[in-house]
């Protein structure tokens, strides 16, 4: 059985280009939603991936939520791969009480803080023996 993923952006670079056509070429069914006027909108469809384009101009777009609603159930996708807010809140609408399952690729720009360098020190733990830790 081949994976049919809806994948939706607004502003994909090109790792994440690049990672939409590698998912392709391991025979997943891929469709992206992508607009016409991005830079990399060429290299999708180059790459024989469908790409549709559907304006999604806030947050809770009535029109871009039914836009997605009559592609998912045109063609029947068990992924939606959403990668912002604007994406995911449209995407989770439109695929209500629809047989999909979302998952939200989330990026940090910045680093994430860490306690320091001797992170067992640094945990509340009556030992600080790494064989005595509680997790």
């Amino acid at each position: 059985m081949t994976i049919r993923s809806l994948c939706i952006t607004e502003g994909a670079d090109r790792p994440t280009i690049e990672m939409f056509i590698g998912m392709h070429r391991a025979g997943i069914k891929l469709t992206v939603v992508c607009p016409a006027d991005h830079p990399n909108h060429k290299l999708l469809c180059n790459a024989s991936i469908a790409v549709i384009d559907i304006p999604l101009k806030k947050n809770f777009d009535a029109f871009g939520t039914a836009l997605l609603r009559e592609e998912l159930i045109r063609g029947r996708y068990q992924i939606i791969h959403t990668f912002n807010s604007r994406a995911l809140t449209n995407g989770l609408r439109a695929a209500r009480n629809l047989p999909v399952k979302s998952y939200r690729l989330s990026r940090h720009r910045r680093q994430p803080e860490f306690p320091g360098p001797n992170v067992v020190d640094a945990l509340p733990q009556s030992s600080n023996r790494p064989d005595r830790l509680r997790l």
